[in-house]
């Protein structure tokens, strides 16, 4: 264990060495780039195609996005636009009023876009079975431009007379309606999921995919992962970054103000100094060949940038995860395409298993 962990530590000073000539002119913790794209006119690239998916859901690149903080709608069509052209096409609705947005957002994309919408049964007295197929038959109403959605995704709580049986008969009566075409569960613990996967198949169904919190700032559900997948059952992953966002790089302790905002005392950026200049250094090494593969993809002009958030998020897919990322400008949405078309060496992954 010992020598296992002199051998990450030499990486990371070798790592240092050779981006030393790059800190000469740009610091680790300031660069925020967003690059300029130009897209190919066929189908956009799916790098993952080949991938040994869970079940018969398969998710374009192993990644896709939320509303949870659409508040623009313009800017929020481009982030869409400037995505589903690329190649991340799942968007997971998080509320009613990115619901009307997205649906008018969707009139204008060229290529297919899979929605999934997300309830919550917390304090929900009816029965299960009306509770998620009303549900799902409002979120559709509003969305307006589309009839059925490609997956319902259902939080079950103890603060509720929903029970497991009722969700499970409103999922597959969903399925029968032609409303949805999968279905999944949100913060479903192992044991859980178990009991939730046998119910499924008891009725001829299944349970395609468990979301839950998972990032570098907390990997407290790694576990869950591996269990998710032994089931067959795709882990999404919400907050990748971490609920706070602290491990995305935006701030660091070198430079804790982003946008205007500085939401973390210099105290609490300096105990993710290791983190943060671990991204920062690994991104810079990986921006030659992501844009490799990415233009090779896509076409000769194609440029991708490799930021700090953009490692976090392939760290997330290289423990198996499917993160689903907020995005609600092209800002957030560069960050997404910089982890496309490249993947994390087992060195850097165990070099940011150390430093998280």
């Amino acid at each position: 264990m010992i020598y296992r962990t002199m051998n990450i530590l030499l990486c990371l000073v070798l790592l240092i060495i050779a981006t030393e000539a790059f800190q000469t002119t740009h610091h680790y913790s300031t660069v925020h780039p967003t690059a300029l794209y130009y897209f190919r006119k066929d189908s956009p690239p799916d790098f993952y195609e080949k991938y040994d998916d869970e079940n018969a859901l398969h998710i374009p690149n192993r990644i896709g996005i939320t509303t949870a903080n659409w508040k623009d709608e313009e800017d929020a069509t481009d982030a869409l636009t400037l995505l589903v052209e690329t190649g991340v096409s799942l968007v997971s609705c998080e509320n009613s009023k990115s619901e009307e947005m997205l649906g008018r957002a969707l009139e204008d994309q060229e290529y297919d876009v899979a929605v999934a919408c997300s309830y919550n049964t917390r304090f929900k007295t009816g029965g299960g079975k009306s509770f998620i197929v009303n549900s799902l038959q409002n979120s559709i109403d509003r969305l307006s431009s589309i009839s059925s959605v490609q997956l319902v995704q259902a939080k079950s709580s103890r603060f509720s007379l929903v029970g497991l049986n009722g969700i499970a008969d409103g999922m597959l009566e969903s399925i029968d309606d032609g409303h949805c075409d999968y279905v999944g569960m949100i913060d479903m613990a192992p044991g859980k999921l178990k009991s939730m996967v046998k119910k499924m198949r008891k009725r001829d169904d299944a349970v395609s995919s468990n979301r839950f919190e998972y990032s570098l700032a907390n990997r407290k559900n790694e576990k869950w992962i591996k269990r998710c997948k032994k089931l067959g059952v795709i882990p999404f992953i919400q907050y990748p970054f971490g609920k706070n966002f602290i491990a995305s790089g935006r701030w660091t302790s070198d430079d804790p103000i982003h946008k205007k905002t500085r939401p973390f005392s210099l105290k609490t950026l300096d105990k993710y100094e290791l983190l943060h200049s671990t991204l920062y250094r690994i991104a810079n090494l990986a921006q030659g060949r992501a844009s490799s593969e990415f233009s090779r993809k896509q076409s000769k002009d194609t440029t991708t940038e490799v930021t700090a958030a953009s490692v976090a998020l392939n760290y997330v897919i290289a423990k198996g995860g499917v993160p689903l990322v907020d995005v609600y400008n092209e800002e957030t949405a560069a960050e997404v395409i910089g982890c496309l078309g490249w993947k994390l060496e087992e060195d850097e992954i165990e070099m940011l298993d150390l430093a998280s």
